[in-house]
């Protein structure tokens, strides 16, 4: 069972971290525009809910780490119906230097595939990664 049983969505990801006055809200209001995207992000947020006291439990364990690889098999084996095709993350991700989308992920710590998970050393190798 997860921990997490409440999530939200949010559209516009950058007005989590950037004040609507700021001086980088306005970079990018003027970057927004007077040039396109260069490619779209998406993101998924985890965070645990602090106790009582405020203090809040490490998103870094392992039933949240094989959580996430099941949340990305189900990302990956989304399809949708575009103009009578078929198609996938991977026909409309951003691909900068060869076949597989460009992919900013813990799990990218296993090569984003979870027969690595114990290979590398399960949370361990995350934590280790994140010093």
């Amino acid at each position: 069972m997860s921990n997490f049983y409440r999530y939200g969505t949010w559209t516009r990801l950058e007005k989590l971290w950037v004040g609507p006055g700021s001086k980088a809200a306005e970079e990018k209001q003027f970057f927004d525009s007077h040039l396109a995207p260069f490619y779209r992000i998406e993101q998924i947020v985890l965070a645990t809910i602090p106790d009582a006291n405020g203090i809040s439990a490490s998103v870094v364990t392992e039933n949240n780490i094989k959580l996430l690889f099941e949340i990305q098999k189900k990302v990956d084996g989304i399809r949708a119906n575009f103009s009578g095709s078929m198609i996938s993350l991977t026909d409309i991700c951003m691909k900068p230097i060869g076949q597989d989308c460009a992919t900013q992920s813990v799990l990218q710590y296993f090569k984003m595939d979870l027969r690595n998970y114990d290979n590398y050393g399960g949370v361990q190798h995350v934590e280790y990664c994140f010093q």
